[in-house]
């Protein structure tokens, strides 16, 4: 990790050296002068690119990392809970009932794998539209024929 202080300090030594310059009256004296300014410069430029990527990589991570916390705070609207029949299931919070946004219950075997999937409700079944998990509302009812999914 490349400090800012470092890029700072060398772009302050290069200025140093160009004032000092100006009282050399000796070509030899000149040249090597200018020469360890440039160096600075350099190195100076060195130093600030490397700050600016990793500059742009903080960035990314940063946008990454808002991005990720957005999507684990979709479920916050949810609760996990049992129903009579013993399944899990997540019931929106009834705080989040809206006309916009009615009552409804997502998967948690897909919010397990980061996806808010739906689940449909035909009175004695919820089942997940998008990996198939079931769920008895109520009882313990052996699940359908159609299922292929144990868990």
């Amino acid at each position: 990790m490349i400090e800012v202080g470092a890029a700072v300090t060398g772009l302050k030594a290069a200025i140093q050296a160009a004032k000092a310059i100006k009282d050399v009256n000796d070509q030899a004296e000149l040249n090597a002068a200018v020469a360890e300014i440039m160096e600075k410069l350099a190195s100076s430029q060195s130093d600030l690119g490397a700050l600016l990527a990793e500059h742009h990589e903080l960035i990314e991570e940063n946008r990454q990392l808002k991005e990720k916390l957005e999507k684990q705070q979709r479920f916050n609207k949810y609760r996990l809970e049992w129903t009579e029949g013993g399944y899990l299931i997540m019931p929106l919070r009834d705080e989040y009932v809206t006309d916009v946004e009615p009552s409804h219950v997502i998967c948690p075997k897909c919010k397990e794998d980061g996806r808010l999937s739906p689940m449909n409700d035909d009175g004695l079944w919820y089942k997940c539209i998008s990996c198939g998990y079931l769920a008895c509302r109520e009882g313990k009812t052996r699940q359908p024929r159609t299922n292929r999914f144990s868990g």
